[in-house]
């Protein structure tokens, strides 16, 4: 009889139980990028210890939701959690400010930041049986939990692992926080599943990023298109010892992708994924990347199939729904590049009657060589609505509208043109709606 996949016999507080049998247990795992300072297997276990004295102090209700910057403290309250169990919600460290708020909705009883924890009324409850909610980016509502168990969360680490070929022996310079469903594969899987060490910045300094991958060996990149595309802009060399960029979070154009290639000498992967199923497709050469043909193939272990309508559907072990089968907001084609993708479902405009998809519009503007992003939303309400965009241009309004109309029907100009040097992106390399109105005070 054939023994069962580590991702059913294994929690997460197990693989961290195991990870010294794996190797050198005196190798350093967390490695801080502006000085250097390590932390180890041991080193992080006294840390684990220390938070579960806080949490055995702090009892109550709910799971435990956490704001605290990636590092050896984060890592030690997601394996305190593991240990107990209780289930962990990770929540971005750059939204401070409704941390508690969020938290409380989302079902946490305790919050967990840079000033300590605090017990918290929760407002609803998931239950128990979960390891870790992840919490959905919120670009076109609000965001939501995603509870998952350790099987699924295993799961797409070892997918990831398997058809990224990332190696024990590799280091992750994280730029990308821990919490986010991009960062918990690519940065904390690989981490617990097989000691692949992480490399964190206390903050981000952009010309900074050669001198971290050449001072601590970083061989792995993952990364969001936006700072590959100032990677380019700002930078003038990267350090033979990268070995792999990795892109997702965020539509990757094909001109960043060129751009980067051209400069360094090396491609960039793209990857696509969610919070419901973890990691769906990849860029295995990085030459789908260079021509926009496709976000990649699927994982291994992943099986995306494509309905009449145009649904995604994605089925694997990492999928943490019922069945473990997720339809996506997205619609796509399976060609035989890849997968490609064709707008959003729940994105779609009604515009007097009129539908628009804003992808195909933001597309357009992109293709313009002067034009290097694009958002496009609607503003007022649904007698009267005006079509809008946000666009990252030195170009002036006349230039971006004449463009347009020599390419859209008249409906189809905006009413409205926002004009920036960048899009309020947001870690996840998303941009909001709600992001683009109080950058612009239309809120």
């Amino acid at each position: 009889m054939s023994e069962a996949p580590v991702h059913e016999t294994h929690t997460l507080w197990s693989l961290w139980e195991r990870l010294p049998s794996l190797g050198d247990a005196g190798q350093p795992l967390l490695i801080r990028a502006e000085d250097g300072l390590a932390h180890n297997h041991a080193e992080i276990s006294e840390i684990i210890d220390q938070v579960a004295l806080t949490l055995a102090a702090q009892p109550g209700q709910g799971a435990v939701a956490c704001t605290l910057p990636n590092g050896p403290l984060w890592l030690a309250w997601l394996l305190a959690c593991a240990r107990e169990p209780r289930p962990f919600i990770p929540l971005d460290p750059a939204n401070r400010e409704h941390a508690a708020s969020t938290a409380a909705r989302l079902g946490a009883g305790l919050l967990v930041t840079e000033d300590g924890a605090e017990k918290i009324d929760p407002q609803d409850s998931l239950g128990t049986g979960w390891a870790v909610g992840k919490v959905t980016s919120g670009s076109t509502q609000a965001p939501k939990l995603v509870p998952c168990r350790d099987s699924h969360l295993i799961a797409d680490g070892r997918q990831i692992i398997a058809t990224m070929g990332i190696r024990p022996s590799d280091r992750n310079l994280a730029l990308i926080p821990f919490g986010f469903s991009y960062g918990l594969g690519n940065l904390v899987l690989p981490l617990l599943l097989q000691g692949s060490a992480v490399v964190y910045a206390d903050s981000f300094l952009l010309g900074q990023v050669p001198v971290w991958i050449e001072q601590h060996g970083v061989t792995v990149l993952p990364s969001v298109p936006g700072i590959f595309r100032l990677l380019t802009k700002a930078v003038d060399a990267l350090p033979d010892a990268l070995r792999l960029c990795i892109s997702a979070g965020a539509p990757l154009s094909p001109e960043v992708a060129q751009a980067f290639e051209q400069r360094f000498g090396r491609r960039i992967h793209n990857f696509y994924g969610s919070s419901e199923t973890g990691g769906i497709c990849y860029d295995r050469d990085g030459a789908l990347s260079l021509t926009g043909r496709a976000v990649g193939t699927p994982l291994e272990g992943v099986d995306v199939e494509i309905g009449p309508d145009g649904k995604i559907t994605v089925s694997s072990p990492a999928v943490a729904k019922p069945g473990q089968r997720w339809v996506l907001p997205d619609r796509g084609e399976l060609t035989d590049a890849g997968l490609c993708l064709r707008g959003r479902l729940d994105r779609l405009l009604n515009l007097n009657g009129k539908k628009l998809k804003p992808d195909e519009l933001e597309s357009l503007l992109c293709q313009h060589p002067d034009i290097d992003d694009a958002f496009v939303y609607l503003l007022g309400d649904e007698s009267r609505p005006r079509l809008c965009a946000a666009v990252a241009t030195a170009l002036d309004r006349a230039s971006v509208l004449a463009y347009l109309s020599a390419h859209v029907p008249a409906w189809q100009v905006p009413r409205h043109l926002n004009l920036c040097a960048a899009l309020p992106r947001d870690a996840r390399g998303k941009v909001t709606r709600e992001a683009v109105l109080q950058a612009f005070d239309l809120a």
